[in-house]
This record gives structure tokens, sequence and C-alpha cells, in this order.
């Protein structure tokens, strides 16, 4: 067993005299490069709104945050020993604390397809190549002998099945020494699992359940201690592009999801008060699947959400005709590779990340920016030489105004999006839903949010109670990030 300090605990999330969030590390981990900004964390982008329970944020082009009421210190310490010590390819832990009783975990954010998704498209041999790689996993995992049973670092049990107290108290279950002492924990968490877990009637269905359970349990003996993974279902497992496959029977026969197109996105809709209007809309650019009407897009764009400075933001994952959906989009390259959707989304983070190229409020908008961007992609040979030029002298038009230039004036394809409808009334701006909420995205002008950025970043460090000894603002979705942390 490899050798591990002790626990991580969290006695309380408050400060007992001054009611300030304590703030507190991992002693495996040590401190986080920064803490995130709470007040906006819970308006970032949500790259998984569908998953339930535990929330998800992409702080970054490459960072994600997990953290919830079901998170813990101790779940990052796993997934860090886990990436250490064997060869599964797991997030990348960039660091992780609690912050008024929440634990966050800073990690890598890996692409791929759920594999659930990916399975039903696969080729025998592609499931095959994945089959083989779990088990060979499992098999590592397996390999690493414990002297205990329980949670990571000698913690207790987190399985569901002993979270299902109905007098909802904060009963712990182990670390337990031995299968025995597990089994017995096992049979007591279930005897509290029922409103009614005394069934006195010896004769009564629950009575024999419970009796029945309980056997079976305490029948469970003689297993080896091993390091598992307790919640492996198919949500939970990527398949990212490198799969080994037979590349030769996928280069005979490729299916049209292996082509790639870039796109300028288009939003803004006819004025119903006004036929001839054709107010400015959100534009942004998105790297797609070749086909007429894409699912999803890996979209790069630029807001406004503070009345101070546009920020880069990328979507790796956006369904492309979220409400509202665009209007269409302008095609600049298509049948492109893999390889080559690749370039392009790493040319477009690049760019995104340079905060020169960002405009100021009421200097520029998300049509400059892109303006700039598409110049980016003409340098690395994946945009059509000129294309810069022409959106350039579109800044500031309609959506009905680009899209005749792009088709009239430039012969260039454009695609309706089965989608679209009309627009709002009022200010053009691209909205998402995320659950039940409606977020304003970006718009030709800027989003209202009268918060500023210095103001917050004094009000995190007063929160704090000043034990950081800097600061700083960054331009990634509107985070406030602290650096350089204290022990």
């Amino acid at each position: 067993m490899v050798h591990q300090q002790p626990a991580t605990e969290n006695p309380s999330g408050q400060d007992e005299l001054g009611g300030k969030p304590v703030l507190i590390t991992s002693k495996l981990l040590g401190p986080p490069p920064y803490v995130l900004d709470p007040e906006t964390l819970a308006d970032s982008f949500n790259p998984f709104p569908w998953m339930i329970g535990n929330s998800f944020r992409q702080v970054d082009e490459n960072t994600l945050v997990k953290y919830g009421v079901g998170v813990t210190l101790v779940e990052a310490e796993a997934m860090d020993f886990v990436s250490r010590q064997t060869s599964i390819k797991c997030p990348q832990v960039v660091g992780a604390y609690e912050l008024g009783g929440t634990a966050h975990i800073l990690m890598s954010f890996e692409r791929g397809k759920p594999l659930e998704e990916f399975w039903h498209g696969a080729s025998e041999n592609e499931k095959e190549a994945v089959i083989g790689q779990l088990q060979h996993y499992l098999n590592e995992m397996r390999g690493i002998k414990g002297d205990y049973v329980g949670g990571f670092n000698r913690n207790s049990c987190v399985a569901g099945e002993f979270e299902w107290d109905f007098d909802k108290t904060d009963r712990k279950y182990g670390p337990y020494a031995d299968e025995d002492g597990f089994n017995h924990g096992i049979a007591e968490a279930l005897s509290r699992a029922s409103p009614k877990p005394d069934v006195e009637d010896p004769d009564s269905p629950e009575y024999n359940r419970m009796y029945t359970t309980q056997q079976m349990v305490h029948s469970l003996r003689g297993h080896d201690i091993v390091f598992t993974h307790g919640d492996l279902h198919t949500g939970n497992i990527i398949v990212q592009d490198d799969l080994t496959v037979d590349e030769k029977k996928k280069a005979m026969s490729a299916p049209a999801e292996d082509k790639h197109a870039i796109s300028v996105v288009l939003w803004g809709g006819d004025n119903p008060n006004n036929p001839l209007a054709d107010p400015a809309g959100h534009v942004a650019l998105a790297v797609h699947a070749d086909v007429s009407q894409p699912v999803i897009c890996h979209l790069h764009h630029a807001r406004c959400p503070n009345q101070v400075r546009f920020i880069y933001e990328t979507r790796p994952s956006q369904t492309f005709a979220a409400d509202p959906a665009p209007r269409g989009r302008c095609e600049l390259r298509g049948g492109l590779s893999a390889g080559d959707a690749r370039a392009a989304n790493d040319v477009l983070a690049r760019f995104g990340a340079d905060e020169t190229q960002l405009p100021f409020y009421g200097e520029g908008n998300c049509h400059n920016w892109t303006v700039a961007a598409i110049g980016a992609l003409e340098d690395a040979g994946l945009a059509q030489r000129g294309d810069a030029a022409v959106w350039a002298a579109l800044i500031g038009k309609g959506p009905r105004a680009m899209q005749r230039s792009w088709v009239d004036g430039n012969r260039r394809r454009w695609v309706d999006c089965d989608e679209f409808g009309q627009a709002r009334s009022g200010p053009v701006d691209a909205r998402w839903s995320e659950g039940s909420e409606e977020k304003a995205v970006a718009s030709a002008v800027t989003n209202a949010d009268t918060g500023n950025l210095k103001d917050r970043v004094a009000k995190l460090q007063k929160l704090l109670g000043g034990e950081h000894r800097s600061l700083r603002i960054a331009q990634n979705g509107s985070q406030l990030l602290i650096n350089d942390m204290c022990p």
C-alpha cells in the first residue's frame, strides 16, 4: 500500500468569530494555484447542463471546475493518486480547495464522447479496443492492494448505500479494518434506509426482506481488498479521438462526420415592427462537422459581460441550434480533416488568449474580434486569403446584409439554420438556456452587467481576510482568479 498522509478534514465552513468563509486546502495536494470568485462562478458556462447533482463550470479553454455538496477534497486526492500511480488516463488535478464548506476541484478539461454515445456508432474493432483498454485499467487499479476498506486516504465510505439514512444524520461508515467490519457497516446502513427500520413482525414481508438482506451481506467474505472506482458507468467513461482503431478500414469508408468545417455564425432576426430593419447581431466562429445542420459545434467568440472589456469564451460542445437558434452560418472552409479541425480550434484558442486582441467596451465588439480571428485562421492556412478583409467591411452590419454580401458579393456558401425563429424584441443578443435559467451570452454592443471587476476583487480579498499576497483579474469567462495562495 502506498504511504499516505493523514486524511484531509473540514471542521467547518465558517469562521467561528468573523463569520467569513473558511478556505481549506488539501494536505496531500497543497494550496491551489487560484481560487474562483463564488459570485461569478454560477454564471459561467456549464458544459454539462444535463448532469444532475454536482455543478461543472468551464474556467478556460483547458480547465474545468467541479463543485457542489457531493464533492470532496478526498475525490481530488484520489484522482491525483490514480494519475501518478497508474497509466490510466484521467483528468489531471490542477488544484482543490474548500470555500465556505463547498469543495472545488480544478482539473484538466478532457474532450471526447461519452462511452454510451460512442458505442452506437463504433465498429467491432473499435469496441474491442475500448473493452481491452478498460480491462487493462481495471486490472491496474485492482493491482493496488489495501489494508482497510473505505474511502481513499483512510476516509469513510462514500458509496450511495451509505447515504440513505432516513433520519438524515451525519453518521459515517468506516474506514473498516477488514471485510467483516465492512459487511457490518453495509448491514447497518441498509437497516437505516427505511423510514421504519425496526420491523418487529416476523411474518411481515418487510421483516423477511430485511432478514434475507442481512444474511446475504454477512455471507460475503474471503475477498481481497483492492483499489477500485466505485461508480464506474458509461457516463464516467470518455472515449477520445486518439483511440487505436483499424486505420485501414477507416480510410476505406470514412463517414461524413470525419469531415469538418469552419463557419461564421450569425444571430439576429427580422423585426416584425419594421420589416426593413436589419440591426447588428452577434457573430461567432464555429468548428463543426461538415454537414448542413450540425448538432454541436466548438464555438469561439468574444463577449462583454462587465461594460469594461470584452472577454474570449470557448464552448467545446455547444448545441448549434440552442435557443434562440442562429439565423445561419457563412462557411469559411469545408471538407477539413479532424486534424485540421483540431488545428483550427488551437489557433482560435491561442488567439483568444491574447488579451491585446480583445476590444474595450465602446471601442469595438464581437464583430471586430471575429475579423481579427479570421485573420489568424488565414495565417494558418485554414481560411481563404482575403476572408478577413471581406468581414472587416461588414463590421456593424446586420445579419441579412452579411448574408447577402457573403452569397451575392463573394459567391460563398450560406446555410440557413432550420431552427431559426423570430428575434426577441429589443437589442439582439445570443442566449443559451442552462437548465431552467436563461443566460445572456453576447450582443453586438454589450451585455449589461454593472458589476465592476476591480470592486469584486477587493470584495473577495476582504471576504477571505486579506491572507493572499497578490490578486489579478484574468480575462477568462469573467472569472476572478486569486494567484499566489499562501499555505
